[in-house]
């Protein structure tokens, strides 16, 4: 089960068109939540958790490592565009914020900074805090998020970077990029449904991350080795430019 290469999951299809049932019922429900939007999050998270599931499993059930890497990766993603849409955005709070590209000696081109790493681990509803909360709420010690931070700039440029450090004896087929790169668009309809503010989309997805945290609690697993596989896959994604449409 680990160590063998396969690619990620393709693209599933486009969703059908909704009943204008549907519709009356999500036009009522879109408007409680722009009344309250962190709702909104967590509704998409958890939607994004049930869909990743049903995505990779198999008939030997889920592999944890990949639906960590999957969910690190992709809120990577969601950060890189809420840092984004945050410099663009009219709030002082996120426009001040810093985005820098770096450049490495193997030609490749990354972006860092305040921007992302409020969206990443420095605000309130980013993606660490999100995860320190869980792991707070069941008495489990909360790792050192600068040590996450160290290793992705360490790692950058060279050919450890965007390789999760996973447990002794486990693996993924694909990198935390390559998932991302096939699956953003997917799951990106549960964002526009519930959480169309870029603002939310890390929360969405710390959220996806606290159920599979809560699952893997319950099956007796390493957090501590599921976090540092989620926060590297998050890091690392979070610094590359995009190369496909945001939702």
């Amino acid at each position: 089960m680990f160590g063998r290469r396969k690619p990620p999951p393709r693209e599933q299809p486009a969703e059908p068109l909704e009943s204008p049932g549907t519709q009356a019922l999500m036009r009522q429900v879109q408007s409680q939540l722009a009344e309250k939007p962190r709702l909104g999050a967590q509704i998409a998270g958890q939607e994004i958790f049930q869909n990743i599931l049903t995505l990779v499993k198999d008939e030997r059930g889920v592999q944890v490592e990949v639906v960590a890497t999957i969910l690190g990766g992709l809120a990577g993603r969601a950060c890189l565009l809420a840092g984004l849409s945050g410099q663009a955005g009219n709030d002082p709070t996120l426009s001040r914020l810093t985005l820098n590209t770096i450049g490495t000696k193997d030609g490749g081109t990354y972006l860092a900074g305040d921007a992302i790493n409020w969206q990443l681990a420095e605000g309130p509803y980013s993606v660490f805090a999100l995860i320190a909360g869980y792991l707070q709420s069941v008495g489990e010690p909360i790792p050192d998020a600068h040590e996450f931070f160290a290793h992705s700039a360490r790692s950058l440029g060279g050919p450890a970077f965007g390789v999760p450090r996973f447990a002794p004896g486990t693996g993924v087929g694909s990198t935390p990029l390559e998932y991302a790169d096939a699956l953003w668009a997917n799951v990106s309809g549960s964002l526009r449904r519930y959480a169309p503010d870029p603002q939310l989309w890390p929360a969405s997805y710390g959220v996806a991350i606290q159920q599979l945290l809560e699952m893997a609690t319950g099956a007796g697993l390493d957090l501590q080795a599921l976090v540092r596989v989620i926060m590297d896959s998050s890091l690392a994604v979070s610094k590359v430019p995009l190369k496909v449409p945001a939702a």
